[in-house]
């Protein structure tokens, strides 16, 4: 939220700054000097990172389950497919491993919860553009899986986690009925 308190204040200031702008008549072509100072590439970022912030924000308002709601960052994920696995890649460098969080519903809709870790030097920056703190994911698996024997892996950034496969949930089953 610091970030985001940031971003408003700088683009607060530009909004004022645009609306006490003077047109030299006899110089019209020194407001455009005036507002390249204005527009500079931190102006730029900002509103980069305020975009993202409403993308992340609509994301998460669009998930039913209200835990997740709350959270801020969301993550971006890859899902593979193979003949028996679910694979769930999720790109979240600097995680702290002991807050991870993982839940699964009706062997189909699973949310990653998190915490990415501060860098040292966070009090300090020059130009942030990682999100620090609370992470949730919601997503639904493209096939039913089994709760059992569920693996997961934490290396270059990348939580990976496997499912295997629940196949008695898509095998056909034949009911024997009497009339």
């Amino acid at each position: 939220m610091k970030n985001l308190d940031e971003t408003m204040r700088h683009l607060q200031k530009a909004t004022e700054t645009l609306a006490n702008l003077n047109v030299d008549e006899a110089q019209p072509w020194k407001i455009i000097n005036q507002m390249q100072e204005m527009f500079d590439i931190n102006f730029w970022e900002n509103l980069v990172r305020l975009s993202k912030y409403s993308e992340q924000t609509k994301e998460t308002k669009e998930t039913k389950d209200e835990q997740v709601q709350k959270e801020v960052f969301v993550p971006n994920i890859d899902i593979f497919e193979t003949e028996h696995l679910i694979i769930v890649s999720c790109e979240v460098s600097g995680l702290e491993r002991q807050s991870v969080r993982v839940s699964l519903t009706d062997d189909r809709f699973l949310i990653i919860k998190g915490t990415i870790r501060e860098h040292d030097f966070a009090h300090s920056p020059v130009r942030q553009e990682r999100y620090y703190g609370k992470f949730a994911r919601q997503m639904k698996l493209p096939a039913p899986v089994s709760s059992e024997g569920i693996k997961a892996s934490y290396r270059d950034g990348l939580l990976e986690l496997y499912f295997v496969k629940d196949n008695r949930s898509r095998e056909k089953r034949n009911l024997k009925v009497e009339l």
